[in-house]
């Protein structure tokens, strides 16, 4: 099987180098930028975390198309950021998505599916290496029955559909009109970018730790703007006046 690979970020790394060591692939080409030109014979595509949107010569240019995964369990959470966008709604359940690659934003048809349970406490950072370990391994088990007709594309539902959208650095600033549990589900979400602030007095302030507990939403450790990182009771005793919602 000949295959060209598309992806750049962190979810893509362990399905690509789990691929380059199946004795039934030939990965040809791996890329990683918006140059689609003299793409070389190819049987099926795989794309996954690479941020560009594939023009309909390279949509064309497989006998058995392009298989993206997605991390999520589509219909829900379309679109560019599914780990985030589970985690900052306090979903207990995503997973990984291979669909075929159509026109649309992550409307293609199903190939595989499966569910993964989120921690409690399990942040972004932990969550999305999760994630792509699993989906490189769903991957290894798909692709070869998919491409010797043993696995049908099934279409999406209709209903359960919903977006994620592109975070933005501003996204991670917390303010006190949200609740605790908003508060823990964005820091969950936020890590480690944006990650979460608020603002006082004029001044930023960084969470760089917290905790769930006993429904609250606790800082460990706080960054004043150009300084170190403070433990909780680091930071009451240096700044005694800032405080925010009910966490300080």
């Amino acid at each position: 099987m000949r295959l060209i690979f598309f992806g750049r970020g962190n979810v893509a790394q362990p399905s690509l180098q789990l691929l380059q060591q199946q004795p039934w692939c030939s990965i040809v080409r791996v890329i990683s930028s918006g140059d689609f030109t003299d793409l070389p014979p190819a049987d099926v595509g795989v794309v996954i975390d690479f941020g560009y949107k594939l023009p309909s010569t390279v949509l064309q240019h497989f006998p058995h198309g392009i298989i993206n995964l997605h991390p999520s369990l589509l219909p829900r959470w379309r679109g560019p950021s599914p780990i985030k966008s589970a985690l900052l709604h306090d979903d207990t359940m995503t997973g990984i998505s291979l669909m075929l690659i159509d026109a649309g934003l992550d409307t293609g048809p199903i190939l595989a599916q499966q569910t993964v349970v989120i921690g409690e406490a399990e942040t972004n950072l932990e969550l999305e290496p999760r994630l792509a370990t699993i989906g490189a391994q769903l991957l290894i088990q798909t692709l070869p029955r998919y491409v010797s007709g043993q696995i049908k594309p099934v279409p999406q539902p209709d209903t359960g559909v919903t977006l994620s959208k592109l975070i933005q650095r501003a996204d991670g600033e917390l303010t006190t009109q949200l609740s605790a549990r908003e508060l823990w589900n964005r820091y969950r979400a936020f890590q480690p970018w944006p990650g979460v602030f608020f603002m006082a007095a004029g001044r930023r302030y960084k969470i760089t730790g917290a905790r769930w507990e006993t429904d609250r939403f606790v800082c460990t450790t706080i960054q004043p703007e150009g300084k170190r990182p403070l433990s909780l009771a680091e930071f009451k005793r240096g700044y005694p006046t800032v405080s925010f919602a009910n966490i300080l």
